[in-house]
């Protein structure tokens, strides 16, 4: 979703940040802000699947697309998941 800017050659992002959670029914947002010009980048985050817990584990359904889960606590990145689809809590 990042476009070129007409006063810098390359951008010097820094880091993604959450700026829309995810939820099972909309897509949420990733924003980082070039520290030479300004420009906000914007990455999509795909929907959440949703969780059923049984006893202490998580499952779901894969998303379609989706290349792996990461699990958040808050804006609070936990544990990268990898493409699983059960946690043990």
């Amino acid at each position: 979703m990042e476009t070129e800017c007409r006063w810098v050659t390359e951008h010097n992002f820094g880091e993604y940040k959450l700026d829309t959670p995810s939820s099972t029914s909309s897509e949420g947002l990733l924003k980082a802000e070039c520290a030479d010009c300004g420009y906000v980048s914007v990455l999509k985050i795909m929907k959440t699947p949703v969780l059923v817990k049984n006893g202490s584990i998580l499952t779901w359904d894969n998303v379609p697309g989706a290349e792996g889960y990461y699990l958040y606590k808050g804006n609070e990145l936990l544990s990268d998941l990898g493409n699983v689809n059960r946690y043990a809590v």
